[in-house]
């Protein structure tokens, strides 16, 4: 499709262009042929059945409906639902053909023909917008759904134009053919698709449905006890009442006007023409504009309101202009403006129970309203006139009024409800609350505060930006005096996003004045918004602004420096003293808090600082550079020194200047910063990389053939929104090697001795290393080619689920990526003998001949780990060579159960700041009550954890021997030591500080994640052991070491 075509549809993002084509066209080719499937049954038969018996038809298509939704809710979580709706569409259309025939020569058919209308209208519309749902998350279904309405309404644009042609030439039975050969197509789309669907979304995560008859029973009980959906059902029902009773009124007055079945359904074809393309100009310019301006609960009382005034129509003039008045407000305004608007009603329940209530009220609800009007119509509408159906009516249409009255207060309420709860985020709402909902939420902000006076409420935190970007203020005014800091530290930040106020001036001065420091420093923040000329040279002598210089004056001798600093900030040229002699300061707290608001004409002390010696002010220096100019006025010398410093904030500061260069060599050096050992630099420079264009995503290539797997991550993520065929390229034969490179240390692995010497050892060690890291590497590539929600979860199922559930994933996941690469990835991932797959490949990935093979090809690799115990086997090492003492005491580090998950990188960077001890047999460790902050790990050895040492009470808690550890509390909490250790045997152990664990995990985060893990198994299988031992008579026969001594 052409970019122009994209340039209209600026919500669809690349990566979703093809999956989106896919389903707006399956929206539009069903509603093509729902259309089509409407003008015919319905001009049949109200033309050769009659209007008298359309209340029998109206309890029939209910009452069939309702079975076969029921029918379908027991079906959908026993079938995959692609599978599912393509045999339910196939199984329509191939219905539909003979009945064409067959309604050529019974009227019988006709009533079956009309209901079956009504059945599918509810199942295909309820399962393709969820079947739709599981192949988007949240974000993108907020953004691409209207789209899927629109193209909805456009299919029925040409289902409205294709039954006008056909049935001028041809006659009406030949909208049903086209209706059957319509949903045969949309089944044969979804055949066609099945491989991309199971490329798009796991099929183990679409076995669920709201429209189960699990989720028909939680809606019913969430009923009970929700006032909100209370009245949402009675709004449904006397919905559904009165424009049944609107549809026989108007059928009349339409059979009438068209008597034959030809000139009906040609009058119909053009109706459903021009409404569709109606409905596509309402839903895109009215209903969201509505919404904007009157808010969701407001707005939804013009769908009723419009109803009431059908029926004035009706009674008064009954014609054909009012009868088509009423039809468009039957369908056309209930789908473009009605439908959204419920919709968006719904996010006032919770998260969990809005699918639910959705296909109940609109699976359930309706077409039971449906039977009971069809009831009410058969025994009282027979003898009536127009006037005093449309009198009954209008009567059922104020019900519906009263009741979306009702829902505009529980809505509101609703939304309260959930806020006090927790349960919703205001966010998630959006623009959808009116002018009439915020004033109802303004009487609500003093009791939110009344119920708990001494501090503030999540409550009421979320509804202050919410008020004041609508200008409701005097209720946050009044909060500014609340107990709570933290409330007025949200109102003020509230106050800085409201609309200029001169109003607004004096509340925020006086808070320049609060004792709470962060209250102090969001007023400056909100007073900047309100006054931003306050700064400017030209305004100094502005006396408008006196007062608010006066108070910034004061706060020129602040106590905090941050606070300090920001005041002489808003006074512009008066506060630019105060600021150059906070900078020349010996406080470390004053000179970082003048750096932060440093203005540019005060370069010359940001350069001077930019090359202290003292590491937190250079990068202190080097960010409001970065923040001030493009490009910074320091030379790329100094920089490329500066990404050597030992301070990981300096070289992150680098990085941010290096970004506001684009000269070739400013890029090669941002791209250098991806292979930084410090994670936040990494990250930086490939934000940096990625906001310079196609230049700054191809500097990164070259770091995708890095050993380190936290560098290729960096450089997949400078290189994620790269679009051209080059970057898509290069990505491709990334994914190749890097398949390729795991199954060659696989390989290799498999050709060598799992005993042997430490090299040897190690040599095992690192080539279990290479494949695991080429195998994640491979995922993480594919993440970027491919849609990354869906290659996360194949990822999870085949760590996690079940033989089934992993056949599916590797299914999904040989058809992503390059297809030949992809299939070998797959048979890695099989559960089979190795040697048998190594077999299957031998004739494209040659396994290593020998022993001798494996070290000559490690020899000549880039990884350092695989060249150091190539080289180290078999030779003669020189003395004080300490390569052999590493290896050995990385593999020692490996066995210690708490870092076995780790790769060899990040177990050199734990050995970097652990030390060696030994202590004798008898010793003791650390003693019970204790002050201690380090994690032992035994190397050689075995110790006893004894609780109560020394006295009666003494309990055998555990024996620990090498390799293992213990005393992993003390590096979580400051408590006092649990247990006392002592030596059974002389042990040699390593010690690890917390704090310097701390520090290493501020670099290398990824290593928290896998202590974390492992520490949890240990504490839980520790409280269990307690728990077994304290009700043991023999406390003392435990002899696994597992109960977690602090």
């Amino acid at each position: 499709m052409t970019e122009w075509v994209w340039r209209l549809l600026p919500g669809v993002r690349e990566r979703e262009r093809t999956r989106f084509l896919f389903f707006a066209s399956l929206f539009g080719l069903i509603q093509v042929a729902q259309m089509l499937g409407l003008a015919g049954s319905e001009a049949l038969f109200l033309s050769r059945v009659g209007v008298s018996q359309l209340p029998l038809a109206f309890i029939l298509a209910s009452s069939l409906t309702v079975a076969g939704s029921l029918l379908y809710a027991m079906g959908v979580d026993e079938r995959r639902n692609d599978v599912y709706f393509a045999q339910m569409l196939a199984g329509a259309g191939l219905l539909l053909l003979p009945a064409t025939w067959l309604a050529a020569h019974w009227r019988w058919p006709l009533w079956v023909l009309f209901c079956l209308y009504y059945l599918t209208f509810a199942v295909f519309q309820n399962h393709c917008w969820t079947f739709t749902g599981y192949y988007f998350d949240t974000l993108s279904s907020k953004r691409l759904f209207p789209l899927f309405t629109v193209g909805s309404s456009l299919g029925g644009f040409v289902g409205g134009l294709l039954a006008t042609v056909l049935s001028s030439v041809l006659p009406p039975e030949a909208l049903i053919a086209g209706w059957g050969v319509g949903l045969l197509t949309s089944a044969g789309l979804l055949v066609a698709a099945r491989r991309r669907l199971r490329r798009w979304k796991p099929m183990s995560q679409m076995e669920s449905d709201e429209t189960s008859m699990k989720g028909m029973r939680g809606a019913a009980r969430y009923m009970k006890r929700s006032p909100l959906s209370r009245w949402l059902l009675v709004s449904a029902a006397s919905m559904v009442l009165a424009l049944f009773v609107s549809q026989y009124i108007y059928s009349e007055i339409l059979v009438q006007a068209f008597p034959s079945a030809e000139s009906l359904a040609t009058f119909l074809g053009f109706y459903l023409m021009v409404t569709n393309l109606l409905e596509v100009v309402i839903e895109v310019a009215f209903t969201p504009r509505l919404i904007q301006n009157v808010g969701v609960a407001s707005a939804n009382l013009v769908h009723p309101g419009l109803t009431v005034l059908s029926f004035i129509g009706l009674g008064l003039a009954p014609g054909l202009t009012s009868a088509v008045g009423a039809r468009v407000n039957r369908e056309l305004l209930e789908n473009a403006v009605s439908a959204p608007i419920r919709n968006l009603i719904y996010n006032a329940l919770p998260a969990r129970f809005r699918g639910r209530m959705r296909a109940f009220l609109e699976g359930i609800v309706v077409y039971s309203g449906m039977t009971a009007a069809g009831v009410v119509l058969a025994l009282g509408a027979g003898g009536l006139s127009v006037a005093h159906l449309s009198l009954a009516g209008g009567l059922m249409a104020l019900l519906y009024l009263l009741a979306n009255l009702k829902v505009r207060q529980e809505y509101l309420q609703a939304l309260v409800t959930e806020l006090r709860a927790g349960r919703l985020d205001l966010d998630e709402v959006g623009d959808e609350i009116g002018k009439w909902e915020v004033q109802r939420l303004a009487s609500l902000w003093g009791n939110l505060l009344k119920e708990d006076p001494g501090s503030s409420t999540t409550a009421a935190q979320q509804l202050a930006p919410k008020l004041a970007r609508r200008g409701v203020i005097k209720p946050l005014l009044a909060a500014l005096e609340h107990p709570s800091p933290d409330l007025r530290r949200a109102v003020l930040q509230a106050l800085a996003q409201a609309p200029r106020r001169d109003s607004l001036v004096p509340p925020i001065l006086a808070c320049l004045k609060d004792p709470f420091v962060e209250a102090r420093r969001t007023a400056l923040e909100a007073l900047a918004a309100q006054l931003p000329e306050l700064a400017r040279p030209t305004t100094s002598s502005d006396a408008s602004l006196a007062p608010a210089r006066k108070a910034l004056a004061s706060l020129v001798a602040d106590p905090v420096p941050e606070v300090r600093a920001r005041a002489a900030r808003l006074l512009g040229l008066e506060g630019r003293p105060t600021l150059e002699e906070m900078v020349r300061d010996d406080s470390a707290p004053t000179v970082l808090a003048a750096l932060a608001v440093l203005e540019a004409d005060q370069v010359d002390l940001l350069v001077a600082r930019s090359a202290d010696s003292y590491a937190e002010f250079r990068a202190a220096a080097l960010e409001r550079l970065a923040d001030l100019f493009r490009p910074v006025p320091l030379d790329l010398e100094s920089l490329a020194q500066n990404l050597r410093h030992p301070n990981w904030r300096v070289r992150r500061g680098t990085v941010r200047c290096l970004g506001t260069f684009q000269s070739p060599q400013a890029l090669t050096l941002l791209a250098s910063g991806l292979g930084d050992p410090a994670r936040e630099v990494r990250l930086r420079a490939a934000a940096e990389l990625e906001t310079s264009g196609e230049e700054g995503i191809l500097a990164a290539e070259a770091y995708l053939q890095a050993d380190a797997f936290s560098t290729v991550e960096a450089a997949l993520a400078a290189m994620a929104t790269g679009s051209s065929p080059r970057v898509r390229k290069v990505l491709s034969e990334a994914f190749q090697q890097r398949v390729r490179e795991a199954w060659k240390s696989l390989m290799a692995l498999n050709s060598v001795p799992q005993n042997g010497d430490v090299p040897l050892r190690f040599l095992r060690a690192a080539l279990k290393d290479t494949a695991t890291r080429s195998r994640r590497l491979a995922f993480r590539i594919l993440a970027v080619l491919e849609d990354p929600s869906v290659v996360r979860s194949v990822e999870k199922v085949l760590r996690f689920e079940s033989t089934r559930s992993r056949a599916d994933a590797l299914e999904i996941l040989s058809n992503l990526g390059e297809r030949e690469s992809a299939g070998h990835l797959v048979l890695m991932l099989e559960d089979s003998p190795l040697d048998e797959k190594i077999s299957l490949l031998s004739n494209t990935i040659p396994p290593p001949s020998s022993l001798e093979a494996v070290l000559e090809e490690a020899r000549a690799s880039s990884d350092r780990w695989l060249t150091m115990a190539a080289a180290c086997y078999g030779a003669k090492l020189p003395e004080g060579d300490q390569r052999e003492e590493k290896m050995e005491r990385l593999l020692i580090l490996r066995r210690v159960p708490l870092f076995a998950q780790m790769n060899l990188e990040q177990l050199e960077a734990i050995n970097q700041i652990v030390k060696e001890v030994e202590y004798l047999n008898g010793e003791a460790i650390f003693r019970e009550g204790d002050v201690g902050s380090e994690l032992f790990l035994l190397v050689e050895g075995e110790v006893r954890i004894v609780k109560n040492w020394g006295t009666p009470q003494e309990l055998l808690l555990t024996t620990c021997q090498g390799p293992d550890y213990f005393g992993e509390m003390a590096i979580l909490d400051d408590e006092p030591r649990s247990a006392t250790v002592l030596v059974s045997k002389d042990a040699r152990l390593l010690s690890l500080e917390g704090d310097r664990l701390k520090e290493l995990i501020l670099q290398m985060p990824e290593i928290a994640f896998k202590i974390f893990r492992v520490l949890t198994q240990r504490v839980r299988l520790g409280d269990q052991r307690l728990q077994d031992l304290m009700q043991s008579p023999h406390p003392e026969s435990s002899k696994d070491c597992g109960y977690p001594p602090s």
